[in-house]
């Protein structure tokens, strides 16, 4: 085979390998592609927020009930939210002081012990699990504690019960009768009011407990308010809240946002969730998610086990600023109850547009409710030194709730119960996924990859790409072959086998230094002849004639013959 040839045959296996390659992985990109852009477009396209799984069913024209191939659709926006919102307990004490100027009334001289108990929602913000609530969650406002508390051992209720029916006995002489409670309450919300904007009443806060619910639900006890089983859930600590007005007798409570930030006592694997990087749009979906009280402590529930948090769909009804024009607050007309406070609303991409806070009274059946947009809450972020944003435990359940919808169950159920042994109050929010991933597993409708690399290469595409690879590795086992065969021919052809050399004889002479000449190979010797006498004018002695001795036959090597001659003068 001429170099020429094997040169031809290089390129062309080299090129057919290269192509080969090239080809099985863009045609496995391209469909690749085709399939992310339909399964891009439809990752929050989502019907109905309380069916949060939505199973496209192939059924036969029967309209039968069998179960066929199916892609579970998932809600990756409210999911996220889910696991990002947490349950708050709360409980602040304080000293409550009367003076002694309240003559003739028990409360006169004495302190009391009075303490608030409340619960509200909060989501995680960032690596660090700082959580963003409301403030009158967690910082309340000292005034309205103390109205919406109570005494550890009830003597305050019984001192200012007595207080009330002496004054409006006073106040009201014959007609107190006639007095309704409602008018009973009024009265002394704004006695106390009065004592307290003129100091005839101190409040001192003395000790707060918070804590973030964990796999359990809060026992509270009815007596103390105290929380029973606190060691099953998480220590949190304040890092902020705003100051804000009285809802009890204050007009003017969105003065001030009613923001607070707490920080979880011990590190805690919750996922964070990312603030909208621009306002929201009338028109546009949100999703409230929280803790409503009116649904935990309903006898349609079992209030002993844990209970997820709530998710309601509704609009941006309408973007409106604060009594100050100092933020803007967002109209949802999703549904939210006391309990829902400082829970996130919520957008299609899964970023918090707002921090659901006040709900607004309705003589009719409409949802007119508000909450602190997101700006506002960067805002106050930023001035506690708080970097919002994702963390890796929101990154690895997106990308899981992104397999289930890619029918990759096995490697999607695989992660989902790693992120719930890693965080035990996941557990309600992300059980259903498991149970839905282990269904499909045995309905035989998983398509994780067999080689499960962690990436999203289906079967058919390590198919395609391991055909290719396979046809690669061939040429070039073919190309080191012929290669290898080239190098053979070449070496046996320069090793050829020389038949033997006959040496012409040549004078007896001394030795003359001259450069060694090379032996050509297969060289053909004429057979000597005889050589005709030369006179010996400058020779001292003449050599006797001999016989020409035979040539060794040894390969490519030509031995000396002496010859029986005159000898010659050297040439000079």
């Amino acid at each position: 085979m001429t170099k020429k040839n094997s040169a031809k045959r290089f390129v062309a296996i080299f090129t057919i390998s290269i192509i080969s390659l090239m080809v099985s992985v863009g045609v496995y990109f391209f469909f690749s592609s085709k399939s992310s852009e339909f399964q891009d477009s439809n990752i929050f396209d989502i019907e109905g927020v309380n069916q949060t799984i939505a199973n496209k069913i192939s059924n036969d024209a029967n309209d039968t009930d069998v179960l066929g191939a199916s892609t579970a659709t998932i809600n990756i926006a409210s999911i996220l939210g889910q696991a990002s919102t947490v349950h708050i307990y709360s409980k602040e004490c304080y000293d409550v002081e009367f003076s002694l100027e309240l003559s003739g009334l028990s409360i006169a001289g004495k302190t009391y012990e009075i303490c608030n108990v409340g619960m509200g929602s909060g989501f995680v913000v960032d690596e660090q699990g700082d959580i963003v609530s409301n403030a009158h969650v967690v910082n309340p406002n000292v005034f309205d504690s103390f109205i919406n508390g109570f005494s550890v051992d009830g003597v305050f209720e019984n001192d200012i019960t007595k207080d009330l029916i002496t004054i409006l006995a006073v106040t009201y002489g014959s007609q107190v009768s006639s007095i309704t409670s409602e008018q009973a309450e009024g009265f002394l919300i704004g006695f106390l009011d009065g004592a307290y904007q003129e100091n005839y009443m101190t409040i001192t806060a003395k000790s707060q407990d918070l804590y973030v619910q964990g796999n359990a639900a809060f026992e509270i006890d009815s007596e103390t308010g105290d929380l029973s089983n606190a060691s099953e859930h998480y220590e949190a600590s304040l890092v902020d809240g705003n100051e804000v007005a009285s809802t009890i007798t204050d007009s003017s409570v969105t003065d001030v946002a009613d923001l607070a930030v707490i920080r979880l006592t011990d590190q805690v694997n919750l996922p964070s969730i990312a603030l909208s990087g621009s306002e929201a749009l009338v028109g546009d979906t949100i999703y409230v998610i929280g803790y409503p009280g009116i649904v935990d402590n309903s006898a349609l529930v079992d209030t002993n086990v844990a209970i997820s948090s709530t998710v309601t769909k509704g609009t941006v009804s309408a973007i409106r600023p604060n009594t100050r024009n100092t933020f803007n607050l967002i109209q949802i007309d999703a549904s939210i109850d006391h309990g829902n406070s400082g829970g996130p609303i919520v957008n299609e991409k899964g970023e918090v547009i707002g921090v659901a806070t006040y709900g607004i009274e309705s003589s009719g059946s409409g949802d007119y409710n508000t909450g602190i947009s997101s700006s506002e809450v960067k805002s106050f972020l930023t001035d506690n030194s708080i970097t919002s944003g994702t963390n890796d435990v929101s990154g690895i359940l997106v990308e899981t709730l992104n397999n289930i919808e890619k029918n990759y169950y096995s490697r999607a159920k695989k992660s989902l119960e790693e992120l719930v042994s890693n965080s035990g109050n996941l557990a309600l929010t992300l059980n259903p996924y498991i149970e839905l991933c282990q269904s499909k597993i045995d309905l035989g409708e998983d398509q994780t990859p067999w080689v499960d690399l962690g990436i999203d290469i289906p079967n058919w595409g390590l198919l395609l790409i391991g055909g290719g690879i396979l046809l690669s590795l061939g040429g070039g086992i073919i190309l080191v072959i012929s290669i290898n065969k080239k190098k053979n021919k070449q070496s046996q052809d320069s090793f050829v086998y020389m038949s033997p050399v006959q040496t012409p004889p040549s004078n007896s002479v001394a030795p003359t230094p001259t450069a060694p000449q090379e032996v050509p190979q297969q060289v053909v010797v004429p057979t000597p002849q005889p050589v005709p006498a030369v006179n010996t004018v400058f020779l001292q002695q003449t050599q006797q004639p001999i016989q020409p001795q035979e040539v060794q036959n040894t390969p490519n090597v030509a031995q000396p013959v002496t010859q029986q001659i005159p000898t010659v003068p050297p040439t000079i």
